[in-house]
């Protein structure tokens, strides 16, 4: 662990091995409790006992001891053989990408390339990067340079560490069978979900299980990715390398997000990064108030932010808001264009509910027909309101529902004498 106790609260997924902290360390592991309940987070408990940590886990397996590299092993090769990799990491903050010198040798017979039996040391020249620059297009089986020696004798024990390569060759691909990403898949091919179970005593079922839970629920949230491209792919666009397509007609999937403050450009770039991800293409627009009034109204944009004020008693404003009438007059607040007749029935619901009951569920149907149409995308929920006052401001104990009211409130009295 190379966090802080405290960071685990903020975790989506946890796999615990070789520990038992609900026992061993519980102020910490009030963290890990914390993550579960406000979160959600998954936990997995890897041990060769069943602890108190296991009893509050999510899925528990049983290990033989001693066996832990086998079942590490085995998930690297999950994730590497299921395509599961987090790639941008990889080519940005590791070696992956980097190319190996061509006489490295992984130890097959129980040595790596350039043992020496007699001093029972490594000559480790083959150990280095080769050189060449960007070879992510150019043929994998060409040597391209060899990798510098250092300036002392390297033909004789104690070898000395060969000096890097002044032009390091890498393969942003991850292709090329000789960067460190497929050497890595190679040595880590052996430990298959079979050889897990032999080894480590875990059901091939039970580790299959154990391994889509910890990669669906790790790093970046790339299940909601997932979910994303296959219901844009549904909707007849592709992923063609890093950019959404239209199926048909080969077109990029883009737009424009129209901003008018600091707060809106700040939130569009954050959602235009997220988009990216899917290979969608945004472009941020600020513009003056003035002229952000003009297209809004006039319905001249791709996307904007908006807030629709509602009242503690909605009525005839939910058809300037979503009714289909208004979906065609420049002015109103329909801004998505929303046409749904069984909006309009849901509104007229509204209007025509003669009792309490009726009013609220057809209040509640309305919002859930707004929400399953995606008619727009909720950027936040304040549930809590924060406000400084001097300590002789007292309010009362009830908040309104609408808020808190100033207007409200009143200046203690002064308790000493006049």
């Amino acid at each position: 662990m190379t966090n802080g106790w405290i960071d685990i609260k903020n975790t989506d997924m946890m796999l615990i091995m070789g520990g038992n902290p609900a026992e061993n360390h519980p102020c910490g592991f009030k963290w890990a409790i914390e993550a579960k309940k406000t979160r959600n987070a998954k936990m997995i408990v890897v041990d060769p006992r069943y602890t108190r940590t296991a009893s509050t886990s999510d899925l528990f397996l049983q290990i033989r001891a001693g066996a832990d590299i086998a079942f590490l092993g085995g998930m690297i090769n999950y994730v590497i053989e299921n395509n599961r990799i987090a790639k941008d990491y990889l080519l940005n903050y590791t070696s992956a990408s980097l190319i190996v010198h061509d006489g490295f040798k992984l130890p097959e017979d129980g040595f790596y390339s350039g043992f020496d039996p007699t001093t029972q040391t490594y000559d480790r020249t083959t150990w280095n990067y080769d050189e060449g620059g960007d070879m992510s297009k150019a043929p994998a089986a060409v040597s391209h340079g060899q990798a510098r020696k250092p300036a002392a004798d390297a033909s004789k024990p104690p070898f000395p560490i060969p000096l890097m390569p002044e032009k390091v060759a890498y393969d942003l691909t991850l292709q090329h069978p000789r960067c460190v990403f497929q050497i890595l898949r190679r040595h880590f091919s052996r430990y298959t979900p079979e050889l897990v179970e032999e080894t480590c005593g875990i059901p091939q079922a039970l580790f299959h299980r154990l391994a889509e839970t910890l990669c669906s629920n790790s790093g970046r949230d790339r299940t909601t990715l997932r979910s994303a491209l296959k219901l844009l792919s549904e909707a007849g666009y592709d992923l063609d390398g890093t950019v959404l397509r239209q199926r048909s007609t080969k077109a990029p999937f883009t737009f424009e997000i129209l901003a008018t403050t600091r707060d809106q450009e700040r939130i569009a770039l954050a959602y235009m990064r997220d988009l990216k991800r899917a290979g969608i293409e945004v472009s941020v627009r600020a513009v003056d108030a003035v002229q952000f009034d003009q297209r809004r109204l006039g319905f001249e944009f791709d996307m904007i932010q908006n807030r629709w004020d509602q009242s503690l008693s909605p009525g005839n404003e939910q058809s300037f808001y979503w009714g289909s009438e208004a979906a065609d007059h420049q002015g109103t607040r329909n801004y998505m264009g929303a046409k749904d007749p069984a909006i309009d029935a849901l509104i007229a619901a509204i209007l025509e509910a003669r009792g309490h009951a009726d009013f609220v569920s057809a209040v509640r149907a309305l919002d859930r027909a707004l929400m399953s149409g995606f008619y727009a995308i909720p950027l936040f929920n304040a549930r809590e309101q924060w406000i400084a006052r001097r300590n002789v401001i007292e309010r009362p104990l009830a908040t309104a529902l609408t808020g808190y009211l100033p207007e409200t409130w009143w200046q203690k009295p002064d308790p000493r004498p006049k």
